[in-house]
């Protein structure tokens, strides 16, 4: 459940601060008026027992007697009268004072000397200029609209990709004399260096920590406000804003994973990898291998075939000279006989 703080109103008769859920002035018992607008001064927050007495539609203004009513009663508190349909309520009313200000919608302003005249006057009953209207411009047509080409081009082109993926991936047999064994090792590995981090509290830089320079940026901070009910109380509302804050940036030596990773290739089917023990700098994540099979089909067509290490089985029954019925996907070794 939201927050509700108490709001409060000045007494027009003694000007004594009243708290909002009050509806007559403790002070001179004078009752809460139509030109009383609320507003907070301490943050006081309501329990909740409190909070659903108060409710958060905001009060009606009784037509008869001037009297603010809570938004649950459909009768006046004071005089007993029904709230129509009709009746503003504490939010209607101060927006109809704030109208006043505003420009009379039900006239029109004379284009050579800016006085105001009758919407039913056809020359201006200051100057006697006749009234400018605008002209009506014609109607334009709509522009047939175009037929859409681009999303059959598209279907076109992933259907030709999807065809192709298929084809390319079709799984077959063949007869294959082995020809060549070779291999591609990564080594997969972190290194040690300065990794830059920030803080909006200087205090917080670690002892090792090597300071670089300050950032000012605009973020998101929640930020409480108070949102008038109408009722005499406010509910808090957090709210986004942005706001400007001053970050200090700074390096600390850390262990950093290196996207790429340490290649070498060789022959046979006992891979070698790239040493890191020798550097303390750099620390050793995991490794990866991956086969290649070179064979010619029985068709005289020359192939290169890889094999995953987790199929390191199938490799093992191929020796090069050999001739093997496989089954293969793709550029994919998949079985062996």
């Amino acid at each position: 459940m939201a927050k509700i703080v108490m709001g409060y109103w000045d007494c027009p008769s003694c000007g004594r601060t009243v708290k909002g859920n009050l509806r007559n002035c403790p002070g001179c018992n004078a009752a809460r008026g139509a030109d009383v607008k609320f507003y907070t001064k301490d943050v006081e927050f309501l329990s909740e027992e409190e909070a659903a007495k108060i409710g958060t539609e905001p009060d009606w203004l009784c037509d008869y007697c001037g009297t603010y009513n809570n938004a649950k009663n459909t009768h006046c508190q004071s005089c007993n009268a029904v709230r129509s349909n009709d009746t503003k309520d504490y939010f209607e009313q101060n927006t109809d004072k704030d109208r006043v200000h505003e420009k009379d919608t039900s006239k029109w302003e004379c284009a050579y000397c800016g006085a105001q005249n009758p919407q039913d006057a056809d020359h201006c009953l200051s100057c006697k200029a006749a009234r400018s209207e605008k002209v009506k411009e014609e109607e334009k047509k709509p522009a047939p609209k175009k037929k859409l080409v681009w999303p059959w081009v598209l279907l076109v082109i992933a259907l030709i990709v999807i065809g192709a993926f298929i084809i390319r991936n079709k799984t077959r047999n063949a007869t294959a004399t082995v020809n060549a064994i070779s291999y591609t090792s990564k080594v997969y590995f972190e290194e040690l260096a300065p990794r830059e981090y920030d803080t909006d509290d200087r205090s917080k830089i670690p002892s090792d920590g090597t300071f670089l320079r300050t950032e000012t940026r605009t973020v998101k901070v929640p930020v409480p406000t108070l949102k008038d009910l109408g009722n005499g109380a406010f509910e808090e509302v957090i709210e986004d804003q942005d706001q400007e804050v001053t970050f200090y940036v700074y390096t600390v030596l850390d262990w950093q994973e290196v996207k790429k990773p340490l290649e070498t290739s060789g022959t046979g089917k006992i891979p070698s990898y790239v040493d890191l023990s020798g550097d303390s700098s750099k620390r050793e994540l995991r490794r990866e291998v991956t086969f290649y099979v070179d064979v010619m089909e029985a068709d005289g067509s020359n192939k290169k075939y890889y094999i995953y290490e987790s199929d390191k089985d199938l490799l093992n029954k191929l020796e090069i000279g050999g001739s093997y019925q496989v089954k293969v996907n793709g550029s994919r070794l998949m079985s062996v006989e």
